[in-house]
């Protein structure tokens, strides 16, 4: 990572504020991953920081004497800076991956009506400001490679992102008790309805089957005309 040189009275504080403030992201990372594992690359970083500020402080103690002293100590302090610079980025991105998909999978189960119901501010306030961080994530991540004393500012911002996200998430966890209440009881009355549809159907069926037999007792088809004959006529007729 490049970083333009600071003023030299700035630069090791410069490197004890990025350090200070990815040290203090990277416990809250361990925790918020559900395996809880660790994460390797900022101690890789923190680790090449280390070396070069040894490196710094050998040369500025005459422990390894340079004829350029001055500028080796500089030289090995920027490159500290930019180790300890990467290692914050590698945090907060990892937190900021890890946390958004947890809240995505923490909301996936219910469906929109519910999220609005249990927790009205989801849509109104809480999934605008993920929407915003996740462009200002990226917008970060696609400029953590320009040096210069203003990606202090930018990274402290990053990170304050990322651990709104921890708060986002948060909130999204105490409403989800009143999310699956509100499931739960549309799925009540939603069974309710439908188990009244039905019976509503059946019972109509069997009136209608019930009013078919009445009006039409043989089995349902209409009575079949009969025709009378006059039998004391035809007799008469027969033996004239």
């Amino acid at each position: 990572m490049s970083v333009q040189p600071v003023q030299d009275t700035n630069l090791h504080r410069h490197i004890v504020e990025v350090y200070m403030k990815g040290k203090s992201l990277l416990p809250m990372a361990e925790e918020n991953d559900l395996e809880f594992r660790s994460f390797l690359p900022p101690t890789i970083e923190y680790r090449a920081a280390l070396d070069h500020l040894m490196r710094a402080e050998a040369a500025r103690l005459g422990i390894v004497p340079r004829a350029d002293t001055q500028e080796y100590e500089r030289l090995q302090l920027e490159k500290a800076l930019g180790h300890v610079y990467r290692a914050l980025f590698d945090v907060a991105d990892w937190m900021s991956i890890n946390l958004r998909e947890q809240i995505y999978n923490l909301l996936i189960p219910y469906s929109g009506e519910a999220i609005k119901a249990g927790f009205p501010d989801y849509y109104e306030k809480i999934l605008p400001e993920l929407n915003d961080l996740t462009k200002k994530i990226a917008k970060y991540r696609n400029e953590k490679d320009v040096g210069g004393e203003p990606i202090l500012a930018g990274t402290i911002e990053y990170s304050e992102s990322v651990e709104r996200l921890i708060e986002s998430k948060k909130d999204i966890e105490r409403a989800i008790p009143s999310i699956i209440d509100y499931q739960k009881r549309r799925r009540r009355v939603f069974r309710a309805t439908w188990i009244a549809t039905v019976v509503g159907s059946l019972l109509v069926g069997a009136i209608l089957l019930w009013l078919g037999q009445q009006i039409y007792p043989n089995n349902g088809a209409p009575p079949v005309p009969t025709v009378q004959t006059d039998d004391s006529h035809a007799s008469s007729g027969l033996n004239e």
